[in-house]
């Protein structure tokens, strides 16, 4: 449930007005702009080393 909200949160975070060009969720926390960069570099890689269990998920706003 809780990973829900976050999700939802984080979708309606980059459809509105606040202004958030990325988005890291991993380790059951939101990481914004510069700090989305580098937690997913750094999950990313404890991911990939087998040390924790779940991908960081990195959504980025593509602007028009």
């Amino acid at each position: 449930m809780k990973k829900v909200l976050i999700l939802c949160f984080t979708v309606l975070s980059l459809t509105s007005c606040i202004s958030f060009e990325t988005v890291t969720y991993a380790n059951d926390t939101v990481y914004t702009d510069f700090d989305a960069y580098v937690a997913y570099d750094v999950y990313n890689e404890l991911y990939e080393n087998e040390i924790i269990e779940n991908k960081p998920i990195f959504i980025i706003k593509i602007k028009n």
